[in-house]
């Protein structure tokens, strides 16, 4: 008979998804509150379509900035380590090849989160896009410049 050994110090791996699954949702249950919220209010007084295109144009204008932040910073960071392939950091030793190992892995993760905060900051800006491209001639003119004043309120 072959006895087993029993392993005395517990495993808490399984612990990680769950507990991440709830950091999430407590992190953002504040937006999730507030949409609901403002999604009720809305089809209480009538105006529910209203508030889906408020929704698909923040959603759009996150999406657009996020993307556009992203490539250009994930662009700069390849052409940056294209061009210095074949210099190193020096710091003595190994230590340059653990720099540069630990570039590989972090910048990815930088270039999420400065393009995350960038898209958040953006978001709020979606009305002055959906202005510009909703812009309607205002049939009076400008006596200077002899312009509609409809440039001056949506495309100036």
């Amino acid at each position: 008979m072959v006895l087993k050994r029993f392993n005395s110090t517990p495993n808490w791996r399984w612990l990680i998804p769950p507990l991440l699954i709830i950091a999430l949702f407590l992190i953002f249950s504040g937006t999730l509150v507030h949409l609901l919220t403002e999604l009720w209010w809305f089809d209480a007084i009538g105006f529910s379509s209203v508030f889906w295109t408020l929704a698909q144009w923040r959603t759009l204008v996150w999406l657009a900035s996020f993307v556009s932040f992203a490539l250009f910073l994930w662009l700069n960071y390849w052409f940056a380590m294209r061009v210095t392939q074949s210099s190193t950091i020096r710091l003595g030793g190994n230590a340059s090849f653990y720099v540069n190992q630990i570039s590989k892995y972090l910048a990815p993760i930088v270039i999420f989160f400065i393009s995350l905060s960038a898209a958040g900051a953006s978001i709020s800006s979606w009305e002055t896009i959906v202005k510009f491209l909703n812009a309607t001639p205002f049939n009076r003119s400008d006596p200077i410049f002899d312009r509609d004043l409809g440039f001056y309120v949506f495309e100036l």
